[in-house]
This record gives structure tokens, sequence and C-alpha cells, in this order.
């Protein structure tokens, strides 16, 4: 049986076409989920798009997933560190959800959700949106020219939602902070 909090959470992506309807669950917990249009970023871009393009589809994705916590009580995603754990716990509960999500919900909630910790990254350290064709992700890379740090979050959040708690987003985030924060000249590193 689902907690209240899945629920709520679920409810909350249902309501964003990022989940089957509750009450679609409930009555037929095998039936497929209801066809909705996939959330995607492009992945055949013309060469040489401007970052802006990314961030603008990185930004929309991030904010269902500020939609979808504000269904769920004291779960505030403000953009910050700090919230990120509100993120960890909401990927727990879809790990646990029964039946699995499907392949298409769990690509827009990794989406979502991995896009919501890049822009947190954005937002404290700056950097601009690429994308990763190897990955099909965005990336950001962040104190160019000087240092490159670079974060991708979409394969981890992915890993998070097999319900592995080594996965937590959180302690990932906090390497690429500290990282970041002690880069100097010349210095590149990547997290993924």
């Amino acid at each position: 049986m689902l907690e209240r909090r899945q629920l709520l959470f679920f409810g909350a992506l249902g309501a964003m076409g990022l989940a089957r309807p509750l009450a679609a669950m409930a009555a037929d917990a095998a039936a497929a989920p209801a066809p909705a249009a996939p959330i995607q970023l492009p992945t055949n871009l013309p060469p040489g798009p401007s970052p802006a393009d990314y961030q603008d589809d990185v930004r929309h994705l991030a904010d269902l997933a500020v939609e979808a916590a504000r269904q769920r009580p004291n779960s505030l995603l403000n953009f910050t560190p700090d919230s990120l754990h509100i993120v960890d716990d909401m990927l727990a509960e879809a790990a646990a959800h029964t039946p699995p999500l499907s392949e298409e919900r769990r690509r827009e909630v990794v989406q979502a959700f991995g896009s919501y910790v890049l822009e947190v990254a954005r937002r404290e350290f700056g950097g601009s949106y690429q994308w990763a064709q190897t990955e099909d992700a965005p990336v950001l890379v962040v104190g160019d020219p000087d240092f490159q740090i670079s974060l991708m979050t979409w394969s981890h959040v992915a890993h998070r939602l097999t319900g592995d708690a080594a996965a937590s987003v959180t302690p990932f985030y906090q390497g690429f902070a500290d990282r970041t924060r002690a880069a100097t000249p010349g210095d590149k590193a990547a997290f993924s």
C-alpha cells in the first residue's frame, strides 16, 4: 500500500502529466500508462545552438519538478542546495513505487528532477549549459575560461530511481560544489 507522501507525490506528477492518475493506478495496477507527450530536451539540435536555448529547456523541466513538489507537504523546492534533500526523498518514494514507473514516466522524472539539480548549481555558481551528445543530456559547465567543472545529473538521478540510497543527489551535489569552490585556473573536472 502506498504511503500518504507517495500518494501526494504521484498525485502531483499525475496532475502535471508526469505520471498516471492515481485513480487509474488503484483501479488497475497492471494497466498501461495513459499516453502523454514525453518531456524531452531536443537531441537533434543544429550545430552551434545558443546555450540560452538549453537554459530555457532546463529551466522549464526544473519548474516541472518544483510543481510536483508543491503537492507534497513540507516540500518547497526553492533552487537552493538545502532543498536537495526533498529531491532525494521524492526520488526514493518514486523508486519504491509499485507497480514500477513505465520507462516513459521514469525518463520524465529523471529529466525534471535532474534539471532541477542543474538549475540549483547554475544559480549558485553560474556557468552555461551545453549538450552532451554521448549522454544525450544537458551538462552545466562552470568557471570557463579559467577552469572547467562540469555537472551532468540525469544519469545520477536515474541511478537514484533504482532505489540505491548511495546515489543520493545531496552528497553528489556537495562533491561538485566543494570541487567548484576549490578550483584553480586550469582545473578540469566532471561530475556525472
